[in-house]
Order: structure tokens, then C-alpha cells, then sequence
């Protein structure tokens, strides 16, 4: 593998999100979100997010495009190809940087978007080591909205719940509950790879046909038939 180079971005939720963790806490909740062990706030796994690209590149290639050589290069051969091929980007999993919270004032809009300034210092951190040198938000953090490491903590702990149901011929068939990740949140994610094919991930490559993920939406998580998981990606370095 060539030198790695290290690409950062937001991934910003347009629409309510369930990356779900196929858990449930055995009482009112029967499907829960992937949460990080450190922290205990809402995350997406690595192999959510690479699954979810690769669909994304993969459908611009048509019914073979999991076999296109460009995916296979930024991802590697579907699981027991015979010609076995390992991708050449890590995927790093995202971190929640912040959230939207309602506001209970009089000016802003009706929520405000919150973070605490702790995690945000790590993430950072956390991105200077895959970077190999300091690496700060800077103009960025203007995105993340308003300190508040209470309303922050609160938030994320107590998700959203939504009630879902089966219907057939109009009568309930199976009704359970989820949690969500609130649309509007905001998560950090890192990509490593060689230089010229982190940039065909992001800008895309026109002799290949492909479009980039840098300013575009790509669909994460569960239950994209009802509107979930719609995000745009930015890079942001």
C-alpha cells in the first residue's frame, strides 16, 4: 500500500437516523442505535459506514458494480470471491459531535445545536494522530453549534423514540419502538488511504464514471424505504 494520507469529515443528518446496534434493553425499546463503549453516545460503526459507500459507488455501476473495479479498489472484493481482493482505504467509524436540543428561549429558531467542548477536543486529538501532526476544527467549529456539555450529555442519552408499525389491509400486524439519532446531528469521520484514491472518493473520477461523496447524500443506517439515515458529507480536510 502507498504512503497514507488521512481525509476528514461531517456527516450531516438531513432526515432522523437508526444505525441500529441489533440490541434491546428488554424492556420499551426493542431496537437500539450503536453507541460507543468509551462514552456511551450515539456512533456509527465502521462497517456500517463502508457498507453504505460502497452501495453508493456500487449503483452507479449498475447490477455488477460490486465487482467494478473501482469499488473493489476503494473496498476490496465481495466476502468469499473467488478472486479475493483487500481494499485499500480504511474506514475509521464516526464520532457524535453534536446535537440538536429544543430551544427554550425566545430567539434561534426552534432548536439549537449543542456540543461539549471536551469531546470535541478529543475528537480532534484523535484526528491529529491519524493526521500526524496538531489539527484543529477551526472554521469548522462554527458548524457545531454552542457549547453546552449538559444539554449535550442529556440529549444523547435519551434519544428519541419512535413507534413503528406493520400494517396489513390496515390492521397492526407487529408494532415496536426504536431510537433514533436526531436529524440535524453532526458526526465526525476519518478516511486513510492513498492520496489519489481518497480524492476519487471524494471528487469522484470522471474516466470511471463515478461521483464523489464530498457535497453529496448518501443514505446510512436502517430503513431508507421510510426517509431514515439521508446525510450529506462534507470534507472538511
Amino acid at each position: 500500500m502507498q504512503d497514507l494520507r488521512t481525509h476528514v469529515y461531517l456527516i450531516r443528518a438531513l432526515t432522523n437516523m437508526h444505525p441500529g446496534s441489533g440490541d434491546n434493553d428488554y424492556g420499551i425499546v426493542d431496537k437500539l442505535v450503536q453507541r460507543d463503549p468509551t462514552s456511551g453516545a450515539p456512533t456509527i460503526h465502521t462497517s456500517g459506514i463502508k457498507g453504505a459507500l460502497r452501495q453508493y459507488f456500487a449503483d452507479q455501476f449498475g447490477e455488477d458494480g460490486h465487482n467494478h473495479s473501482f469499488v473493489t479498489t476503494i473496498f476490496g472484493s465481495k466476502p468469499q470471491s473467488s478472486d479475493f481482493k483487500q481494499g485499500e482505504v480504511r474506514f475509521i467509524s464516526a464520532d457524535l459531535l453534536t446535537i440538536p436540543v429544543i430551544n427554550e428561549g425566545t430567539v434561534g429558531g426552534p432548536y439549537l445545536l449543542v456540543h461539549d467542548e471536551t469531546i470535541l477536543e478529543r475528537w480532534e486529538q484523535k484526528v491529529s494522530v491519524f493526521q500526524g501532526k496538531d489539527w484543529s476544527l477551526n472554521g469548522n467549529k462554527s458548524q457545531l453549534g454552542k457549547p453546552n456539555s449538559e444539554r449535550f450529555q442529556r440529549r444523547y442519552q435519551e434519544l428519541p423514540v419512535i413507534a413503528r408499525n406493520y400494517l396489513d389491509n390496515g390492521e397492526s400486524k407487529n408494532l415496536w419502538y426504536e431510537e433514533i439519532v436526531p436529524r440535524e446531528s453532526i458526526f465526525g469521520f476519518i478516511l486513510q488511504g492513498p492520496e489519489s484514491i481518497l480524492e476519487d472518493i471524494a471528487k469522484g473520477n470522471s474516466e470511471q464514471g463515478a461521483i464523489g461523496i464530498d457535497g453529496k447524500v448518501v443514505q446510512l443506517g436502517a430503513n431508507a424505504t421510510v426517509g431514515y439515515g439521508y446525510c450529506l458529507f462534507t470534507k472538511i480536510a
